[in-house]
């Protein structure tokens, strides 16, 4: 099996050599809706919740809570990162030669670097929403030492108390960033808005 740290870098990797072949230009504008799907999360995901309960359904009773938050805060963070990725493809051609830079060293760097911060982004608050449970809005909880993850223990385990990963956790976006996603929101879409477009 392999480790959940293993497979959260070599993801981050991924993300980063994509950034580094799409531009830093297309990985900005896929990073502010990143943004925004965590500011919509942390700020309206418990309302989400409530309107998504099991409602008395069979089916949706078979699911545990715990799951069927991981579910739906994944699902969405998932459509918002797939449709902040394909953004400037729909787009056309207006504003897609705009977005294409040229390929030196310095803007297939700044592709890797804000490429892997996206891939961070994206399975770092993945894993987060199995850490953490959305309380209230903006107040997330991290799981007590000793209680897993809600899957089989065969298909993903918790990290022990007593190791790097554990310590990893505490530096995932959702707990980083859960105060600050209002005012990352502005900052990021006045940086789209100013410089790229």
């Amino acid at each position: 099996m392999i480790s959940l740290g293993t497979t959260f870098w070599i993801l981050v990797a991924f993300f980063g050599l994509i950034g580094a072949l799409r531009g830093w230009t297309k990985e900005v504008i896929a990073t502010s809706g990143l943004i925004l799907s965590l500011f919509a999360l942390n700020q309206f995901g418990t309302l989400l919740f409530g309107m998504l309960g099991s409602g008395g359904d069979a089916a949706a009773e078979a699911v545990s809570p715990e799951r069927r938050q991981f579910y739906i805060l994944a699902a969405i963070h998932l459509a918002f990162a797939f449709f902040s990725y394909q953004g400037p493809v729909v787009a056309g051609r207006r504003i897609g030669e705009r977005l294409r830079v040229r390929d030196n060293f310095q803007n297939i760097l700044l592709g890797f670097i804000v490429g892997s911060m996206n891939g961070y982004l994206i399975i770092g608050s993945l894993w987060s929403f199995l850490e953490y449970r959305l309380i209230a809005a903006t107040e997330w909880k991290r799981l007590d030492p000793g209680i897993p993850y809600p899957f089989d223990v065969a298909t993903i385990i918790r990290p022990a108390l007593d190791t790097d990963l554990y310590e990893l956790l505490g530096n995932m976006p959702v707990p980083i960033l859960a105060p600050w996603l209002p005012y990352l929101v502005v900052i990021v879409f006045l940086f789209v808005i100013v410089v790229l477009i």
